[in-house]
């Protein structure tokens, strides 16, 4: 198994072992540091990954999208997954929680999560297919309170969001984008 193998088959222990974490612009958060693990695509990606796109937009309380929100604002991400394929493809979730969930994480210093959709979740291992019809685009959703460890503001300035797929496709469905938080 190889390190890619193994960071990836680690990811639903650590969404499932996950309570809350992370270090702010000033890296002074008082909760466990969760790290943001780093995944790189396989060689072995099945070929009808390649039909898959997707993006991800941020959305304000009045739902336009937009990247800057006011301290403790309400933020709306959406993640749109799309077939691009003339057929039917159906591909396999790798765990019980969300095939789509987000993250936060900060910029400064060590990358380090603030908050996670799945936060608290507990997954399953079991393999569950996902079937989308040719041209079928599913949207993913999550909000975020910009709290941490319970009720705490997240700190102002640039964090990145990302969203993290479980299933084989992955590595052409997840996306990042910055947000600040002023």
């Amino acid at each position: 198994m190889n390190l890619t193998s193994t960071l990836r088959s680690l990811l639903p222990l650590a969404i499932l072992l996950s309570n809350c974490g992370g270090a702010g612009v000033d890296g002074e958060f008082s909760c466990p540091l969760r790290p943001v693990l780093i995944r790189e695509p396989s060689l072995n990606e099945p070929a009808y990954c390649q039909n898959f796109s997707s993006t991800l937009v941020m959305k304000d309380r009045m739902g336009q999208q937009v990247n800057q929100f006011s301290a403790g604002e309400m933020i709306s991400f959406e993640s749109a997954v799309t077939n691009n394929s003339a057929n039917a493809v159906t591909i396999t979730k790798t765990d019980g929680c969300p095939q789509v969930s987000f993250e936060v994480y900060s910029t400064a210093g060590n990358p380090n999560i603030v908050w996670g959709s799945s936060d608290g979740i507990a997954c399953t291992q079991a393999l569950e297919p996902v079937t989308f019809a040719s041209g079928e685009t599913k949207i993913f959703s999550g909000e975020w309170d910009q709290t941490f460890c319970g009720n705490t503001q997240t700190p102002p300035g640039q964090y990145r969001v990302r969203t993290l797929d479980s299933t084989e496709c992955w590595a052409r469905i997840e996306h990042e984008v910055t947000l600040t938080l002023q």
